[in-house]
């Protein structure tokens, strides 16, 4: 993560001005042009699309990382991560700004453990999918001024191994860096979502967009084999980096 220090809210207030909240968002500014794609929501294709490496933007801006620890021996172990970002809509505003949303996809893959815990099969037990949402805003179709708005974020599970279950979930959503606001801001919320992923309305009050920072989702499970009693937590990150 980059560091930032205090001078760089000067150049902010040079870079790109005070302005009111709606006027940057393009709130109450009429859509003159609009392209939609269609959203892949079928799990298997979303995978298959990430086993593939397609992705609509830079993969350098995207950070995924699987992490599993034996709870027993405390022996961690980095898993595969697979990502896609999909471009979901262009529009443009009648002042001049342009904004496109997309959604990144983390696909963390887990392999079951044998009965002696000496290694693994090449059965997956588990595969694990978080989504973020977010929106990019180009004032003036400007790419130096750009700021993104995180709006939404959703996840699920796959079990593939029947002696696998998953205990518990734990999902923090992070919106950090600095906003359009011009002020340092580092939100976060945090949900215990069930077998259904379904999410409390993730953003209830509403996210300052940010100009240089991060924004994501961190997934932490913990897991266990039924029959050798063995457990495990699992976390994946999924983590979007901005800048103007």
């Amino acid at each position: 993560m980059k560091k930032f220090v205090p001078f760089l809210s000067i150049i902010l207030v040079f870079a790109f001005g005070v302005l009111p909240v709606g006027a940057q968002k393009g709130e109450g500014k009429q859509v003159v042009k609009e392209i939609s794609f269609k959203e892949i929501t079928d799990e298997n294709k979303l995978f298959e699309r990430a086993k593939a490496g397609i992705s609509d933007i830079d993969k350098e801006a995207i950070r995924g990382e699987g992490v599993l620890t034996n709870l027993q021996t405390n022996e961690r172990k980095k898993t595969p991560v697979l990502t896609t970002t999909q471009l979901l809509k262009i529009e443009k505003f009648s002042d001049g700004t342009e904004r496109n949303t997309y959604k990144t996809s983390q696909i963390g893959i887990l392999a079951s453990y044998s009965q002696k815990e000496s290694g693994t099969d090449p059965t997956v037990s588990y595969r694990f999918t978080t989504t973020i949402y977010w929106q990019d805003y180009y004032p003036n179709n400007d790419p130096s001024r750009r700021y993104t708005d995180f709006y939404k974020a959703t996840g699920s599970e796959t079990r593939l191994d029947s002696q696998v279950r998953v205990e518990s979930r734990k999902v923090t959503l992070t919106n950090k860096g600095w906003s359009y606001r011009l002020k340092w801001v580092n939100q976060t919320n945090t949900y215990y979502p069930g077998s259904s992923w379904s999410y409390s309305n993730p953003f209830p009050n509403g996210w300052d967009p940010v100009i240089q920072g991060a924004i994501g989702s961190k997934l932490e499970v913990i897991l266990k084999r039924t029959t050798s009693g063995s457990s495990w937590s699992y976390t994946l990150n999924n983590y979007h980096e901005t800048s103007p």
